[in-house]
């Protein structure tokens, strides 16, 4: 798209990363299949720090699209908080590569000043896998204490499909706060206490949730994407705990801001993973991963494993006879997919990320509990 740019590729999955925009990974591809927004009207261009700055308001934030990381809290109360974007630094700066192999490369950001840190991203697609490690460090470059939680925004395309969800793990007790647009949000499918749906219909608005699943989902009706990360119970989460936020973009204006002009239009969701807020003394790091995870499947996520995800989980209808088993599922490596009972295998398929995986079959009587499991 007219940038230099650093490409991954494992014969499964593909990634592209461009230092010169913030050291974003801006297109990650199951097969041919692209997952994230990349803003076409900003396709090939460069800004100065200053241009990237603009009024220091989120007008002037140019959306490459892609995943980028942050520090977080966001806010403009005083320098607690981050007051972006726009950033001419982390979310927009020259990154440059500090290590590259075939299956991973390193980009780390200039100083900044603002925040007291510099952040270095490693991603790293796992061979043979429809899956990465993103490895996100930020680290205190300053002459003060500092303290930031490391804040990941992943943009999932929506354009011209009805069909994108983004599925969140609920902590029944804490539930979701929305954080901005109505409570009513008609997005919203909160019926499960255990699992939010977001059904994305082109309006704005955001929630954040203190989920302890370590994961959330997102699909567009035949490919899903998965970020699966590490909660750490008790540890402090901004934004009033939450350990994961979604924010849906479309047309509209909030907080003043026109989301129509050209530098920041598009139709996606933000799948946005938080990590605790940690204080750093001078000189100190702290570091954090996401793993990615794509598969092809039908409809919307329902569960998720480090190996697997389930549009429909596993039926079971028992009779004298024996059983039926009905169940969708995606898979995120090449191998196979097997029912079983506490005995043996009642039923085993062939299982691909590109292929989704369906039961509705007869099996024998089962004995004890029936699981799916998947092995390489």
């Amino acid at each position: 798209m007219g940038w230099d740019a650093a490409e991954l590729d494992n014969g499964v999955v593909r990634a592209v990363v461009v230092p010169d925009i913030g050291g974003r990974v801006l297109q990650f591809w199951l097969g041919e299949h692209p997952y994230l927004f990349v803003n076409a009207h900003l396709a090939g261009k460069l800004f100065s720090p200053e241009e990237n700055w603009g009024d220091g308001t989120m007008a002037s934030w140019k959306n490459y699209g892609g995943n980028k990381t942050w520090p977080a809290p966001q806010g403009w109360s005083g320098p607690h908080e981050w007051a972006g974007p726009p950033d001419p630094v982390l979310d927009s700066g020259r990154f440059k590569i500090i290590q590259q192999k075939p299956l991973s490369v390193a980009v780390q950001s200039p100083p900044d000043p603002r925040s007291g840190l510099q952040i270095t991203r490693e991603l790293t697609l796992e061979p043979g896998a429809a899956k990465a490690r993103l490895r996100r460090t930020m680290r205190n470059i300053s002459d003060r204490p500092v303290r930031w939680s490391l804040w990941d925004v992943t943009q999932l395309e929506c354009k011209d499909n009805p069909n994108c969800h983004m599925s969140v793990p609920l902590d029944p007790a804490n539930g979701f706060n929305v954080m901005y647009g109505p409570p009513d949000n008609p997005q919203l499918d909160a019926h499960n206490p255990r699992l939010l749906q977001i059904h994305y219909q082109g309006k704005l608005g955001k929630i954040g949730a203190a989920s302890q699943a370590g994961w959330m989902a997102f699909s567009d009706g035949e490919w899903a994407f998965m970020h699966q990360f590490e909660v750490q119970p008790g540890a402090e989460y901004p934004d009033s705990g939450s350990s994961v936020e979604v924010w849906t973009h479309g047309p509209g204006v909030a907080q003043g801001v026109n989301f129509d002009v050209e530098q920041l239009r598009g139709e996606f969701m933000e799948m946005e993973v938080l990590a605790p807020l940690v204080t750093l003394q001078p000189g100190e790091e702290s570091t954090a991963d996401i793993t990615w995870a794509a598969c092809r499947v039908q409809g919307r996520l329902t569960s998720a494993s480090p190996d697997l995800c389930a549009t429909q989980p596993l039926e079971v209808e028992r009779s004298a006879s024996g059983a039926h088993v009905r169940g969708m599922f995606g898979v995120f490596a090449e191998g196979k997919l097997q029912v079983r009972d506490r005995e043996r295998v009642l039923l085993e398929r062939a299982a691909s990320p590109s292929v989704p995986v369906t039961f509705d079959d007869d099996v024998p009587a089962a004995q004890g509990e029936v699981q799916v499991v998947f092995s390489r």
